[in-house]
C-alpha cells in the first residue's frame, strides 16, 4: 500500500528518480514472490527430467528429441543413434543403457534397432520393451535386444535378473535366465534357446565388434552399421563364409584388409560424391 501511495502522488510527465526506480522493482519482485507455486514445480519438475536425459547423452553422438505434454503424466523422448555412432542413454525411470548405431527408442519403450538396457526395479510398474513383434516384460535386469527392421533375426540376450518375452498377442510367454540367448527367425517365427557369454554378446557397448561364425553377410551389414558404409557382396557363395574375429577401435581399411587375409574375397572401395561441384 505505501508503494501504490507513492507511485499514485508521482506527476505523470515527472521521469523516475532512483528511489522510485528502487520501489517499482520492489513491487515486481513482491509480484513475483506472490504467484502460486503450482506452475513453478511444475516447470521445475520438467526441468530436472529434462537434464536427466540430455546431459549424459551430451558425452556421446546422439540426437535427443524431448517432448512434455502438459496433460500427460509421464515425460515422452525419442532417442536417435545415428549410423556410425554409439549413443549412451538415461530413461525418465533412471533406467540407463546404450543405443547401437542406426537404433531408435522411444520412451515409454519402444524400440527399433539394438540396445542394451540396464533396468532400475521399480516395486508398483513394469518395465516392458517392444519392437515390432515382441513385447519384453523385466523387473530389473541387464538385458540386450536386438530388432533390426531389416535383419532376418530378432535377438534377445540376458545378462542378469529374469525376463519374459513373449509376442505381442501375449501368447507363449518364455522366462529367461541369464547367459542365454534367444534368437527368433522372422522368415518362419521358429525361436531357439542358446548358452552364450553374455558379456561377450555386450561387448558392442564398449566399442568392441565381435563375429563367432557370422555369415560374411551379417558381418558386413554389421561393418556397414558400425563405420556408415555401404558393402555389395557379388558372390552369393562369400555371403555365406563363416567369419570369426575381434575388433576393437580398427580403422574401417584395416578390418578390410583383415577380412581379406582370412577369406577368399577381394574388395575395391568406391567414393560417392553426391554433389560433383563441392570442394
Amino acid at each position: 500500500n505505501d508503494m501504490q501511495g507513492h507511485w499514485e502522488e508521482l506527476p505523470v510527465d515527472q521521469p523516475l528518480n532512483n528511489h522510485l526506480v528502487n520501489l517499482l522493482n520492489s513491487l515486481k519482485a513482491d509480484i513475483l514472490n506472490n504467484q502460486p507455486a503450482k506452475r513453478w514445480s511444475f516447470y521445475n519438475f520438467y526441468q530436472k527430467a529434462a537434464a536427466v536425459l540430455f546431459i549424459p547423452l551430451l558425452l556421446g553422438t546422439t540426437y535427443l528429441s524431448f517432448y512434455l505434454f502438459s496433460d500427460q503424466p509421464r515425460a515422452m523422448a525419442a532417442i536417435h543413434s545415428p549410423i556410425g555412432a554409439r549413443t549412451e542413454f538415461v530413461l525418465p525411470d533412471g533406467t540407463s543403457g546404450w543405443l547401437n548405431s542406426g537404433s531408435k527408442l522411444t520412451y515409454p519403450v519402444n524400440l527399433d534397432g539394438q540396445a542394451f538396457f540396464n533396468v532400475v526395479h521399480q516395486f508398483d510398474e513394469k518395465f516392458l520393451v517392444k519392437t515390432s513383434n515382441l513385447i519384453i516384460e523385466v523387473l530389473g535386469t541387464s538385458f540386450d535386444v536386438s530388432a533390426y527392421a531389416n535383419d532376418s533375426e530378432i535377438n534377445v540376450v540376458l545378462l542378469e535378473g529374469q525376463v519374459k518375452v513373449q509376442g505381442h498377442n501375449r501368447n507363449g510367454a518364455l522366462i529367461m535366465v541369464p547367459d542365454q540367448k534367444l534368437s527368433i527367425n522372422k522368415l518362419d517365427w521358429k525361436s531357439t534357446i542358446s548358452l552364450v557369454n553374455a558379456q561377450e554378446q555386450i561387448s558392442w557397448t564398449q566399442g568392441v565388434l565381435r563375429f563367432d561364425g557370422e555369415p560374411l553377410s551379417e558381418v558386413m551389414k554389421k561393418l556397414g552399421r558400425w563405420y556408415n558404409v555401404d558393402f555389395e557382396i557379388r558372390d552369393e557363395q562369400l555371403k555365406r563364409y563363416s567369419f570369426r574375429a575381434t575388433f576393437k577401435d580398427e580403422q574401417l581399411d584395416e578390418i578390410l584388409r583383415m577380412i581379406a587375409l582370412t577369406t577368399p574375397i577381394k574388395y575395391e572401395a568406391y567414393r560417392v560424391i553426391t554433389n560433383p561441384d563441392f570442394t
